[in-house]
């Protein structure tokens, strides 16, 4: 039949993954969110930097970002998706 997808229900293993993903996933997101917000403040404060160059930091990386993640999700389905995110981090 055209247009019908094999549904399958997940291990248990299976499931006890994806939610270890999930979590690990969140964690991440939420570090990340805390230090985006956190270090400009802490660059101009504490540390004498000027807005400019904090923003200018802070463009950079967003761009190195958009820019690697194409060839490192190739990365990932060359090896597994585990390994090159425990690589990453």
């Amino acid at each position: 039949m055209i247009g019908t997808a094999v549904v399958r229900e997940r291990t248990a293993h299976e499931s006890r993954v994806v939610r270890s993903i999930l979590l690990i996933s969140v964690v991440d997101a939420l570090g990340t969110g805390l230090f985006l917000a956190a270090a400009p403040i802490l660059a101009v404060w504490a540390l004498g930097h000027s807005e400019p160059l904090v923003g200018l930091a802070l463009g950079l990386s967003g761009a190195a970002a958009l820019l690697s993640s194409v060839p490192l999700g190739r990365l990932s389905d060359r090896i597994s998706a585990r390994t090159t995110f425990i690589g990453l981090h």
